[in-house]
């Protein structure tokens, strides 16, 4: 593996500002950065994977990884990260590194909004609207 192309959400704010953080590292591996929506433009396979998923990383050799797993590879491709990477993946610890990912992953609407916010410290002293759904049956809008 000579190379890694990270897949990211152009749409999601959390990701473009996650996608530039990773462009300011030192990998020991090259990444480079593709929007999702190009993804087809690569293949019928790449664009099926990155449907999928989240997070999506391919290596030049063909490799990929989804989701939590993806995360914890561009973490062992990062110096500083590696040790946690190798942590993370342990048995005992992956299924930490899967829900971290996974409510991450969940909650990047929230965190995008939060984000683009121009006053995000304003958006921490008021609590958001909530709107019930349609049907009432979700939750949503309930307050304790």
């Amino acid at each position: 593996m000579r190379s890694l192309t990270v897949f990211y959400d152009e749409t999601c704010a959390f990701c473009v500002r996650c996608r530039a953080w990773l462009a300011r590292q030192r990998p020991s591996v090259p990444l480079s950065f593709v929007r999702k929506s190009a993804a087809a433009d690569r293949s019928p396979e790449i664009a099926k994977l990155v449907a999928g998923s989240d997070l999506v990383l391919v290596a030049d050799n063909g490799d990929a990884w989804l989701g939590d797993a993806a995360f914890l590879m561009i973490l062992f491709v990062l110096p500083p990260y590696k040790s946690w990477a190798r942590q993370l993946s342990k048995p005992g610890l992956r299924p930490y590194a899967r829900a971290f990912f996974e409510t991450l992953s969940t909650h990047r609407g929230v965190l995008s909004a939060f984000l683009s916010n121009p006053h995000p410290a304003a958006s921490l002293r008021e609590p958001p609207s909530i709107e019930p759904c349609a049907s009432g049956s979700c939750g949503k809008g309930e307050r304790p």
